[in-house]
């Protein structure tokens, strides 16, 4: 047989056993598969399942502040084509739903907070109807403004959804009334 050929078999043999394990005084070398050696690192440098998703339901108060974000996109329309008249008027309308939404303190995670961030809004929505009334651009907008950046903060500390294993909180009744 002549030397390359010796030398292809005994590569095939090597790799076909798998690696050599070569003893030496105080080092221990463990004879390993190198496909198996794989499969071992691949699942070990995997990160663990993700937890399954968690299922969500809507919150209370959801369909009112869905309500509450529907009237905000109609006063900046009704603004931008600056038409006094119908940007009071809904102004007004805003000022209605937030009032329903208001009612829904109770059965939130932080009735304080979520009166208190309806609140403001309610305050930032008066002055939009106030500046809508005097024609004054420059205070509807700052209004305007005011009433997006509280109504996102609004949005983020009191979600939409809530993890469906949370207690359900009885709802108000009809005859709840803002503070």
């Amino acid at each position: 047989m002549s030397h390359s050929i010796q030398l292809a078999l005994a590569s095939m043999l090597v790799l076909a056993v798998g690696c050599v394990s070569v003893k030496t005084p105080n080092v221990s070398v463990d004879v390993m598969d190198p496909v198996n050696a794989y499969k071992r690192h691949e699942s070990s440098s995997k990160e663990p399942e993700p937890a399954p998703p968690t299922k969500l339901r809507y919150t209370p108060y959801a369909s009112t502040l869905e309500r509450v974000n529907r009237q905000q996109v109609k006063v900046n329309e009704k603004f931008a084509k600056r038409d006094w008249e119908d940007t009071e008027g809904e102004a007004e309308d805003w000022m209605v739903d937030i009032r329903a939404l208001l009612g829904h303190a109770p059965v939130s995670h932080d009735p304080e907070q979520y009166r208190n961030l309806a609140g403001k809004l309610m305050d930032a929505v008066h002055d939009v109807k106030t500046a809508a009334r005097a024609r004054d651009a420059e205070r509807c907008r700052k209004a305007l403004d005011s009433a997006d950046s509280i109504l996102d903060q609004f949005s983020k500390t009191f979600p939409l959804t809530e993890p469906a294993d949370r207690p359900v909180q009885a709802r108000p009744s009809r005859t709840t009334k803002a503070p």
